[in-house]
Formats: C-alpha cells, sequence, structure tokens
C-alpha cells in the first residue's frame, strides 16, 4: 500500500513540518536554578564595563540609577 506517492508527501509535508515543530515548539528541560542566568549577568557587569554597555547599553551608574527610579517612583521590587 505505500507507494511513492506516499513517501513524496512524507519527504514534501510531514519531514519539513516535524522539523518546524522541533525548532519553534518543544521547549527546553524547566530550568531548576533560578535566577543564575542575572547572577551570571550583574556579575559581568560589575566586572567590566564594555560587557556593561554591551549587555545593557548603558553604563553601571546609569543602570543602577534606573533602578532606583522603577523602585521608588514606579514600585518595581528588587530580585
Amino acid at each position: 500500500m505505500w507507494n511513492l506517492e506516499n513517501e513524496q508527501f512524507a519527504e514534501l509535508i510531514i519531514n519539513p513540518t516535524l522539523t518546524y515543530y522541533h525548532r519553534y515548539f518543544e521547549r527546553a528541560p524547566v530550568q531548576t536554578d533560578r535566577g543564575l542566568g542575572w547572577r551570571n549577568i550583574w556579575r559581568r557587569l560589575q566586572e567590566d564595563d564594555a560587557a556593561c554597555l554591551q549587555l545593557l547599553r548603558m553604563s553601571l551608574p546609569c543602570f543602577c540609577s534606573l533602578c532606583d527610579t522603577l523602585q521608588t517612583s514606579y514600585g518595581l521590587q528588587p530580585t
């Protein structure tokens, strides 16, 4: 019952669909150590001014000032 038409259907429709699904819809495993990424970024920001400019597009004092303004004026909670 399996013929060339079915193989072409699989090749043209099913395989690209599965590839698309795996690329865009499959989820990564849940991260168990929450905050590790932010801690790594914060450490890089404090160690290197160039990294701060690259990651945030602003200097560290400017970023800290922004955080303070967001906390005092808009109720942002520190993490």
